[in-house]
């Protein structure tokens, strides 16, 4: 269920456990990772956290983040959303 695999995805980031956050986001999506496929997600998705808790929202921009964040998981995690995910990555 999408609004379970988000739900688990922000409940993760915001205790701070970003591995957790992203396998969880990995939830959403249609197909099974090879362990390839899933290094380079993750790496992109560290890539994209990093240093997340440490600036303020001021310095960050949390619509960009979210953005990289939706683009990773549809382009490298295969993904899908649907139209139910939109209101709840928009709140």
């Amino acid at each position: 269920m999408i609004s379970g695999a988000l739900f688990r995805f922000f409940e993760h980031l915001s205790n701070s456990q970003l591995e957790a956050a992203f396998e969880a986001l990995l939830g959403v999506s249609k197909k099974q990772l090879s362990e390839k496929r899933k290094r380079k997600y993750m790496a992109i998705m560290y890539d994209i956290y990093h240093d997340f808790e440490m600036r303020s929202v001021g310095e960050q921009s949390l619509t960009q983040i979210m953005m990289k964040t939706v683009r990773c998981a549809v382009e490298v995690a295969g993904a899908d959303f649907g139209e139910e995910a939109f209101p709840i990555i928009r709140a």
